[in-house]
């Protein structure tokens, strides 16, 4: 008898990006709501939800404990929305035409930067 398919809510994904710092922007807006730390990696695995009111989608970051420059980021569930418009940030709202800054909601990737995914079925 063949296990039951899991639903595309209980996948997981993981993603292993080099960067310096420890959240890689993905475009979703994130809370984070926990973080411990896990036997055998000397760095904390912080866990955050979207923010999206009703949003199933989790995630948990962490630096790997075998390369301080590679940070692992697990997927689970996913998004009931679209990914969230960039935000646009004024400088000065009597200059808005010249001044303006914009964030965008998308990963940028320095040359050489290595990112492997991985889908795996959740337990």
């Amino acid at each position: 008898m063949t296990p039951p398919m899991k639903s595309p809510s209980e996948l997981r994904h993981i993603v292993q990006t080099s960067s310096e710092v420890d959240i890689v922007n993905d475009g979703y807006r994130w809370r984070k709501y926990g973080q411990k730390f896990v036997k055998g990696n000397p760095n904390p695995r912080s866990y955050y939800r979207c923010s999206s009111v009703g949003c199933p989608a989790k995630k948990h970051v962490e630096r790997s404990s075998h390369n301080p420059k590679s940070v692992i980021t697990a997927y689970e569930g996913q998004h009931d929305h679209d990914i969230p418009p960039s935000r646009t940030v004024m400088k000065n709202t009597s200059e808005a035409d010249s001044n303006t800054t914009r964030i965008s909601g998308e990963s940028t990737s320095e040359s050489g930067e290595n990112k492997h995914v991985v889908h795996i079925g959740a337990n």
